[in-house]
């Protein structure tokens, strides 16, 4: 047993906050035997290490991981920190010392962090030029997440990185995040942001495929689509011209719309499919669930937008799927799929939760009705 962790080819050592509350002196321990009795001919696939920001124990790990970096094969690194405080008890003071803590430990620590793959953050405020000094160390990081971390309430944080893949916000007091350059860039979420501008301005992420955005607390914003994707995004979608939206849709493949009223009608997507030659999958959820009641009060005020009709004469030759979660055999519906269907020339699935009638449609139709009744469970 004593030579099985010398012989690991991947080490997680992942404890919930409150055995790490109980053991995290004991996670730096082992740490450093497992990494220090390590046989240097086996690779370690994945190092995935989840502690405290305690500054002596840190600087155990961390020189532990900086060694094993320059002594053995590491495919991937990755750091999970947390403060000792969480955000219940956590004030401004103490994120502003936790941030200052962490600096610390990168600036002592310069060897792990310029190997970490991942890196997961939480509780943290930076000053200004921090989080740019902490991408320039960490040379290799491909993913890196921040929960309730921040530069100062309304700051704006720029990224910079010839080789990140992925970054994740969630909670953050950034007034804005302007992704500058970031080449490798492909999924970017930013949940819950504070204020009512532009959370986000896209610069240079020419491989980005997957942009989550989602505020709860934010309703009855309008928005015109190409902005969004081109600089900043708000809440509500205006149709647009398909010819301003091309430029930015002209790639899209997949397209997913959540969460859409139940008393609007869905017909405006269509403007969506003609600025997107190359969509093959159009998936729709039509939502009236009861906690989102009072939101969709206000949305039905705005409910009522008006974009010129779509051209009767356009043909889309890419899609293959049209899903509708909450479906009901109404003109509303049948109408729309109907639409779909004289448009997509090359359609092959409808997948629903009712029978769609297709007759009249003036074509031989080559389409597999599937029966879909449940909608997807609402979110908590």
């Amino acid at each position: 047993m004593q030579k099985l962790p010398t012989m690991l080819s991947q080490i997680v050592i992942d404890l919930s906050p409150r055995d790490l509350v109980q053991m995290d002196g004991v996670v730096a321990d082992v740490t450093d035997k497992i990494l220090s009795t390590r046989s240097p001919q086996i690779t370690v696939r994945k190092l995935k290490l989840k502690f405290f920001l305690v500054p002596s124990r840190c600087l155990s790990i961390g020189k532990s991981v900086g060694l094993a970096m320059a002594t053995q094969k590491l495919d991937a690194a990755e750091f999970e920190i947390m403060p000792l405080r969480d955000n219940g008890c956590c004030t401004d003071a103490h994120r502003l010392l936790f941030g200052q803590q962490f600096n610390d430990f990168v600036r002592d620590c310069q060897d792990a962090f310029a190997g970490l793959t991942r890196l997961d953050l939480r509780f943290l405020r930076f000053g200004e030029s921090n989080i740019p000094n902490i991408l320039s160390t960490c040379k290799q990081l491909e993913s890196l997440s921040f929960f309730e971390c921040d530069g100062g309430f309304r700051s704006v944080l720029h990224v910079e990185h010839a080789r990140l893949v992925e970054l994740v916000i969630t909670f953050g007091e950034f007034k804005t995040v302007v992704l500058d350059c970031l080449p490798k860039l492909q999924r970017m979420t930013y949940n819950h942001w504070p204020c009512d501008e532009n959370p986000l301005v896209l610069g240079f992420v020419p491989q980005l495929w997957k942009l989550s955005l989602a505020n709860a607390n934010l309703s009855g914003k309008i928005l015109n689509l190409s902005k969004l994707l081109a600089s900043a995004p708000t809440i509500w979608v205006q149709p647009e011209c398909p010819k301003v939206l091309a430029p930015v849709l002209a790639k899209l493949r997949f397209l997913k719309l959540d969460h859409h009223p139940e008393e609007c009608d869905i017909s405006w997507t269509m403007f969506v499919l003609e600025a997107a030659p190359h969509v093959e999958e159009l998936c729709i959820t039509v939502w009236d669930h009861k906690c989102r009641m009072e939101s969709q009060k206000s949305l039905s005020e705005i409910s009522d937008v008006k974009w010129e009709p779509s051209d009767p004469h356009f043909k889309h030759k890419n899609l293959a799927r049209l899903i509708i979660y909450g479906f009901q055999s109404d003109d509303n519906f049948t109408g729309y799929v109907m639409r779909v269907i004289q448009a997509a020339v090359n359609i092959r699935e409808l997948t629903n939760n009712g029978s769609v009638p297709v007759r009249g449609s003036g074509k031989e139709l080559d389409v597999r009705v599937v029966f879909r009744p449940e909608r997807p469970a609402p979110a908590q």
